[in-house]
This record gives structure tokens, C-alpha cells and sequence, in this order.
């Protein structure tokens, strides 16, 4: 191991041991976490979720040895995720290959056991419902044959002692003779540390065809005047596609903004088997790839073709599949010889850099592919969003440690940021995490999940993912809210509200049915209260008002009534039904005796009506910036110059912090600080002067 490695694993492992000993959780949870960011951020998963279990010596006679630290499932992919962390304690830890296909047979005996439904499987129902509902769906799955592929990726602290690729394999129960396919994943902490790297040397993309792949792109080129387009065709070695996605991975569809995931989905069965039966084939079948650059350098020889030289800031708008069948290929080395005889069409748009126009998106939507992206998956470039992130990295919360609720618009978004602030374990590092907690971060699905439940809507919410989602982003593409501070301050408020009823049925020792119990509390609160609750209240103070917890648990124990109704007496799977709008509506018909706490609601009489002459002295006090308004503070502190009031100063000192942290002010504080402005220049204040 070198240095670097170790430092590296040093910082790291600093980090997860402070993350365990403030959340109250296992170190090794907290592995899993860690390493999951780098694998989503990559591109390689979407929304991996922690799930915890593993067998016993006594279970193992009867089991075999299973195991599970994480999960993911998609719905709309067929792809089953499953994720085991082996976590050494040691400060130089090795990983043996041998070591690393034992997790993998480990998590794949996991899915035998939730088909079986063996004895093992039904201790979980009292011991962790959380854990016995993902082996239910599991089965479910399978056995309604959903599941297309199977991927088990091993996690570690360790160093890998050798190179950890193996050939994909097949899971087949013995009940049937149904086979899905399945990929081996290992992230041990020399691909965290190669992933970190690559993150903080996040400035740009370049491509060097000729000098770094050894590939001549004779291309033709057309120019758009009107757009100020150049664009070029081109015809891409498969191989070399292969070797720069490699290296470059989800950076290289940023502006694609879905992720592709791979594997031998449905979408993709032709295309991997054309390049195993026919590659040289593979050109005429194929769509080819649709893509943008900043900058392409383009050479003409003495013949006069023209040769694309290089590429700097490549993104694939359109091709995913293809790449991503590509690269499947290229990982395993039956596959890999034939990409030299595949070659891909290639189109790249080169456009102005931080181009806002519609220009980019365009280019995603209406080019030809494989698969016809949707219209939320353009959604990360919105200004909804632009605005959400903003809000984000202005809007500090009041308290005598100032923090932000991080938004992350794009995945990966965070560990970019954090890596500019500086390497690992730096003080500015530690910074940035101290004033951004792992715990106040949030992304899109997020937001989706949050809003549908407020808007009397909590059975779309516990769709989740992609399906929530898209019902979201329709109703917001009608509605186009203004995100300004109080809305995103609202959204972060029912976000609190959220993560409350979790941490209340945690304290009652409820382990079932979480995220279900949270949708459907968040929106009888909003129901009851006739979306009244003092949100700004919640915001200010970051935690719910004291007179809420009794009417919170209340709903907690309406909702849990009625799912574990339905498990024991109709034997239907409370998750399925909590998706249905019957669910809510039965919740609704068993909850009218609930009401919401006056205490707990906006005093309408006490809104603030602006006139035209109070907003223009609103917009005077936030011209002159914070720093005019401190500069008075430290006046009125010197010596024989105090004259202002105790009042007035502080006055004076909260506009000059909301002003800085972007936060709303009210039209009687801009008012008084004028007044108190007037008074310091009459008794010789010089704004002109620092004092």
C-alpha cells in the first residue's frame, strides 16, 4: 500500500467513525453509505437504500450463509441491486478475491432465501418488517419474472490484493427454470480513491483522439448561422468509445442527465448479442450516439479530409444504451476482442460553453435513439431546479452555527463541491461538511416525494423514484411556482416535519412501513390544517413546534393501524396497497376526529400587506449590502459616538445578517434602520469611512 493509499483510508476512515458515533449507528452502516456515494456518483446505481441482514451459524445449517447491507430495485428497468460491505478494522486491510466472491455468493443465497420463503425469512416479520418487505418483494418479483438482471456489488475498506474483475455469471432458483443474467461489481478503496481523484480534477473533459486512443476520426462538418452550431459526424471505434467511458464515466452524461445503468436489459439484448455474433455488424444496426462539446479541434490533411484531433467537454445527450452495452462488453474479456471490429456513428454539436438556452435539452429530446428519454430527465437543467439549487446555497439556517440544506440537482453533485473545497481530511474539507450535514442534504426525488404528500397526494409519493416523479413534474411544468426563499424554506420545513415522524417511530421502536407512515402523516397535516402550518416557524427554529408532536402521533398510529389491518386480515402487501388511492382514502374516513393545534398555525392577521413605498424601502436597505449596515453596527459601538439604542443595534445587526444569508425582511425592520441610518449621519456617521 502506498502513502497516498494510506493517507487516503486514514481521512476516510476518520470520517465514517465520526459519522457512527453522531447518527448512534454501526461503522460498518456507515461504510456502506460512503462507498454507495461513489458507486451512484459514477453512475453505476440510482438510489441504493440501507437494509441490514445477515444469517446466523444456526440459521446457516438449514440457509446457507446470506447476507445484505444495502438494496436497490428498479421497476421500470427490472434491475435487483444488492450490496455487501466487508469492513476490516485494521489501518493497512488487504482484500483477497476469495474474500470478495464469498460476499457475492452471500448476497446472491439472499435472494434463494426470500424465494424460498424459508423459516429464516419469517423471523424477520417481528424482528425487522423493514427487512422481511424487501425479501417479499423480491419474491414477488421474481416470480412475476420482473427481475431482468442481478447486480451484486461488494464493498470494502480494503485494498484489493488483485485485479477483482470476473465474468458475468446467471441466478437460476431450483423452482423453475427461469435464468436472469448477473454482473459481479467491486468497489474496494482503490477505486474510492481513483473515483475522489477523478472528482477533484473535475475542471474538465479532454479527449486526445490521436495521442491518447491512437484513433483517426475523419469527419464531415456543417455549420448552422443562424444557431451558431458547428456540427460533425463521425464514425467512433467501438473500442475507443469503451476506453473513454471508462475513464470518464457519468461525467460523460451529465448532460444527459439520466444515468444509464446497463446490463442486458430487455433494450440492450440485440445489441450485446450483435456484438458477440456479428460485431462488424454492429454499425449498420445501430442508431449510433448524439452528443455536445465546448470546443472540437478539427485537422485537415494533405488530402484534404478533415480529422476530428480532439474534443474537450464531450457529453452523450443521447446513446445511452449504446454506450452502455458498449462498455458491458468491454468489461468482460470474451467480449472485449470483438469491440475492435464494432465502429459507432457518432454526431457532436459543438456549442457555446454555459450555454442556458433550451439549445442543449433540445439536442437530447428531439435526437434520434435507441430509447426516447423522457421529458423528466431533462428536468435537472429546468430553472425550477436552478432555482431550487440556488435557494440551496444561500438560504443559511438561524441558529448559532449557521448550516445549508444542500440540494443536490445533479447525483454527484456534492462530492464535486466537497472535492474543490480541498482533499480529504482538510480543515476546509471538515468545513464544508460541518456547515452541510450528511442529514440536510436532499435531491429531486426528494423534493417530488415531499410536495406529492402535501398536495393530497401521499399514494403518489410512495411510488417513489421515477414514477412519483414524473407525476410531480407534470403538475409543476402547469403550476411554475416561483422558488424564491420562502418556498424553498417551506419545502425544507416539511422536510423536518418528514424526518420527525421517522425519528418518533424509531423512538417507539417501529421499524415497519417508514417512508409509508411519513407520505401519508405529511399529508393529513396539510389536510387537516388546511395547509396552514407555520412552515416559516419550522424553518426558523429547524424542528417541529412542541404542540404538533401529540397530533403527529396520532396520525403515526392511524396510519400503522390500518397497514398492519391489512396484512393480517386481507393478506395483501400493505406496500402495493399504500400506492392505491383507496389507501388515503381510507385514511381519511379513520382520521376526521384529528385536528391541528391553533397554536401551530399562521396568524393570517398578522401578514404583512407591503405597499409600493415600503417594497422600495426594502429594496434601499438590501442595496446598500450587509456590510454598509455592520460598518454602522461598529460605529455605534465607539466610544462617545453611541447613539443608538441596545434595540436599534440589534436591529441594525439582524438586517445586516439577512441581507447576507438572502433571507426575507420585513418592511417596518428596513424602515426602522433607515430612521436609525438618518440619525447616525446627523450625529457625524461617515459610510465612506470603516470604523
Amino acid at each position: 500500500m502506498t502513502q497516498q493509499e494510506k493517507q487516503f483510508l486514514s481521512d476516510f476512515m476518520e470520517m465514517i467513525n465520526e459519522a457512527a458515533n453522531n447518527n448512534g449507528t454501526k461503522i460498518e452502516t456507515e461504510l456502506t453509505k460512503a462507498i454507495i456515494e461513489y458507486v451512484v456518483d459514477n453512475g453505476e446505481a440510482l438510489s441504493p437504500e440501507i437494509c441490514e441482514c445477515q444469517s446466523d451459524p444456526v440459521s446457516e445449517k438449514f440457509t446457507g450463509r446470506y447476507r445484505l447491507n444495502a438494496f436497490d430495485y428498479s421497476e421500470t428497468t427490472g434491475i435487483l441491486d444488492l450490496f455487501g460491505t466487508i469492513f476490516y478494522e485494521g489501518q493497512s486491510p488487504t482484500l483477497p478475491i476469495s474474500t470478495a466472491q464469498r460476499m457475492a455468493n452471500d448476497l446472491a443465497m439472499l435472494l434463494h432465501v426470500a424465494i424460498d420463503g424459508s423459516e429464516a425469512k419469517k423471523t424477520y416479520r417481528d424482528k425487522d418488517p423493514d427487512v422481511a418487505e424487501v425479501l417479499d418483494m423480491m419474491k414477488e418479483e421474481y416470480k412475476q419474472k420482473h427481475i431482468e438482471l442481478i447486480r451484486l456489488f461488494v464493498l470494502s475498506n480494503g485494498f484489493a490484493t488483485e485485479d477483482l474483475e470476473l465474468p458475468d455469471g446467471e441466478f437460476q432458483h431450483k423452482s423453475d427454470n427461469n435464468k436472469i443474467p448477473i454482473e459481479f461489481h467491486f468497489w474496494d478503496m482503490g477505486e474510492v480513491l481513483k473515483a475522489e481523484q477523478l472528482r477533484q480534477n473535475n475542471n474538465e473533459i479532454l479527449i486526445s483522439f490521436q495521442d491518447e486512443y491512437q484513433t483517426n476520426l475523419e469527419c464531415i462538418e456543417t455549420y448552422d448561422d443562424v444557431n451558431n452550431i458547428r456540427s460533425y459526424l463521425t464514425i467512433m471505434p467501438a473500442i475507443t468509445l469503451a476506453k473513454i467511458y471508462h475513464k470518464y464515466k457519468v461525467r460523460l452524461i451529465d448532460k444527459n442527465v439520466r444515468n444509464f445503468l446497463g446490463g442486458k436489459i430487455k433494450v440492450n439484448n440485440e445489441m450485446a448479442k450483435t456484438i458477440v455474433d456479428t460485431p462488424e455488424l454492429f454499425f449498420s444496426y445501430n442508431n449510433g450516439i448524439s452528443s455536445t462539446a465546448a470546443n472540437v479541434v478539427v485537422k485537415t490533411d494533405e488530402n484534404g479530409r478533415k480529422y476530428i484531433a480532439s474534443i474537450r467537454n464531450w457529453h452523450i445527450v443521447n446513446g445511452g444504451q449504446t454506450t452502455s452495452t458498449i462498455y458491458n462488453a468491454y468489461r468482460q474479456k470474451q467480449t472485449a476482442q470483438n469491440l475492435s471490429k464494432a465502429f459507432v456513428a457518432v454526431k457532436v454539436s459543438e456549442v457555446k460553453e454555459n450555454d442556458t438556452s433550451p439549445l442543449v435539452g433540445n439536442i437530447a429530446k428531439y435526437a434520434n435513439s435507441q430509447t426516447k428519454i423522457k421529458d423528466s430527465d431533462l428536468s435537472a437543467n429546468a430553472p425550477y431546479m436552478l432555482d431550487l439549487e440556488k435557494q440551496s446555497r444561500i438560504q443559511w439556517t438561524s441558529s448559532t452555527h449557521p448550516t445549508l440544506w444542500y440540494f443536490e440537482r445533479l447525483r454527484g453533485q456534492f462530492l464535486t463541491d466537497k472535492g474543490m473545497a480541498g482533499g480529504p481530511g482538510t480543515l476546509k474539507v471538515k468545513k464544508f461538511e460541518e456547515e452541510r450535514p450528511q442529514s440536510q442534504r436532499f435531491n429531486k426525488t426528494d423534493v417530488a416525494k415531499l410536495e406529492m404528500a402535501w398536495k393530497d397526494k401521499p399514494f403518489e409519493a410512495c411510488k417513489g423514484g421515477e414514477v412519483c416523479f414524473d407525476k410531480f413534474w407534470k403538475i409543476i411544468k402547469d403550476e411554475t411556482p416561483i422558488v424564491d426563499s420562502t418556498y424553498f424554506q417551506n419545502i425544507v420545513a416539511k422536510f423536518i416535519i418528514y424526518k420527525r415522524v421517522d425519528s418518533l417511530l424509531k423512538m417507539e421502536g417501529n421499524k415497519g412501513h417508514a417512508s409509508i407512515i411519513a407520505n401519508y402523516t405529511l399529508a393529513l397535516l396539510s389536510l387537516r390544517s388546511q395547509n396552514k402550518i407555520d412552515l416559516h416557524y419550522i424553518w426558523e427554529n429547524q424542528n417541529v413546534q412542541d404542540d404538533l408532536i401529540p397530533t403527529i402521533k396520532e396520525c403515526i398510529r392511524a396510519i400503522s393501524d390500518q397497514l398492519r389491518l391489512i396484512g393480517s386480515d386481507s393478506g395483501k402487501n400493505p406496500q402495493t396497497e399504500s400506492k392505491k388511492i383507496d389507501f388515503w382514502n381510507t385514511i381519511q374516513n379513520k382520521t376526521l376526529n384529528i385536528t391541528i393545534p391553533e397554536s401551530v398555525l399562521v396568524d393570517e392577521s398578522e401578514n404583512e400587506i407591503i405597499t409600493e413605498e415600503q417594497k422600495q424601502a426594502i429594496e434601499k436597505v438590501i442595496s446598500r449590502g450587509a456590510e454598509f449596515w455592520r460598518n454602522l453596527s461598529a460605529w455605534s459601538k465607539k466610544e462617545g459616538r453611541t447613539r443608538m439604542s441596545i434595540m436599534e443595534k440589534k436591529k441594525v445587526d439582524h438586517l445586516a445578517a439577512s441581507i447576507e444569508r438572502n433571507k426575507d425582511i420585513k418592511a417596518k425592520l428596513a424602515e426602522d434602520c433607515e430612521r436609525s441610518l438618518r440619525l447616525a449621519q446627523d450625529a457625524g456617521f461617515n459610510p465612506d469611512f470603516v470604523y
